[in-house]
């Protein structure tokens, strides 16, 4: 069974008819890389995840929803 990492890099890695649907594999590999550095530990901190969730809505702009959205895919 392929991880989560493999299916995020072929993914990043095959051809894109849509030029969005960059951004969107973007925003999920940087989410997923950062819920695995979260997860790197075994102790999933409340200021880590306040800390991602904060940088992923910064960088991105996202809403609530869509934040939500995101971080339910990459986990």
């Amino acid at each position: 069974m392929p991880s989560l990492l493999q299916t995020l890099f072929q993914k990043l890695t095959a051809p894109q008819d849509d030029p969005s649907a960059g951004e969107i594999d973007l925003q999920l590999a940087t989410a997923a890389l950062l819920v695995e550095m979260i997860r790197a530990d075994s102790s999933i901190g409340a200021a880590e995840q306040h800390a991602a969730h904060a940088a992923l809505r910064e960088e991105f702009a996202l809403d609530e929803a869509a934040l939500a959205e995101l971080i339910a895919q990459a986990e």
